[in-house]
């Protein structure tokens, strides 16, 4: 929907104002607007029929990459005027130069700069969960929702929010990733932002949850997704970004799952032998 604010203006004109700033603006909200409806939908299944969100949220996804690849076989949607396509690939119009997000050079590499804001959001909302009354109940409720519900904590009001509030973060993350060219070019294509769900939820087991830790470890994450495109060069697959991911998530998870084996089995036997 928001690419059809970015047509040729000789057919369906420009934005009210025209400024590209802010059709970039809109865009966002956009995606902020449908990451929310879309999580909403997860969230509504999950506090009202008792759906695992984790299952419903990547099912949803994939709904929405099939969704995304029909809008690109259509030219009213998505796809882009045969025109002004340099082969016969399914991608949208590109962004015009000032409806994109300006990138900044460090150490001899280019980003946009949305990745600052996303370090600057990221300390954002370990502020809300560590320092107000709202992150305190999450958190509460997230460690043991039945005790959160008798200390007068709704599951439903702060489950549904957060994952409202999340699914915006997800479509803001949509939003900045096509409009500052990290992927297709400042364009839609078929496999806009293919793994990206599975790859944050690893980053999540792997931080434990921890919003501060996360931000190294999307780091560490997408290190490791870009590096393995110049593996190809090498003779090396790029599959192995994928293995030592594999590796950190069971280095992290393991640990833990022994320790509470080993202490629930201790207690099996403290209470069988008083028996």
């Amino acid at each position: 929907m928001e690419q059809r604010l970015h047509r040729d203006p000789r057919r369906c004109g420009p934005l009210p104002g025209g400024p590209g700033p802010l059709a970039l603006l809109i865009s966002l909200a956009c995606g902020v607007i449908g990451g929310a409806i879309w999580a909403g939908i997860a969230g509504a299944l999950r506090f009202w029929r008792n759906v695992p969100e984790v299952l419903t949220t990547l099912l949803m996804g994939t709904v929405a990459a099939n969704l995304m690849g029909w809008g690109l076989r259509h030219r009213f949607l998505l796809l882009a005027p045969a025109e002004g396509r340099a082969n016969r690939n399914q991608v949208s119009e590109p962004f015009a130069a000032d409806r994109r997000i300006p990138r900044v050079s460090l150490f001899h590499n280019e980003f946009p700069i949305s990745a600052i804001a996303a370090v600057v959001l990221a300390v954002i909302v370990w502020l809300v969960l560590s320092r107000t009354v709202i992150g305190f109940r999450l958190r509460m409720l997230g460690r043991n929702a039945r005790t959160a519900q008798r200390a007068g904590v709704s599951e439903k009001r702060y489950g549904l929010g957060a994952m409202l509030v999340s699914g915006g973060f997800a479509g803001l993350a949509g939003g900045v990733m096509l409009t500052g060219g990290d992927f297709g070019n400042y364009q839609l294509v078929a496999n806009f932002g293919a793994g990206i769900g599975f790859a944050g939820l690893l980053a999540a087991l792997v931080a434990r949850q921890r919003a501060l830790v996360l931000i190294f470890v999307a780091f560490l994450f997408g290190g490791l997704r870009t590096g393995s495109g110049f593996l190809r060069s090498t003779g090396v697959s790029a599959r192995i970004a994928d293995v030592v991911q594999g590796m950190l998530v069971l280095a992290m998870l393991l640990p833990p799952a022994i320790l509470y084996l080993r202490a629930r089995r201790r207690a099996l036997a403290a209470t069988s032998s008083r028996t």
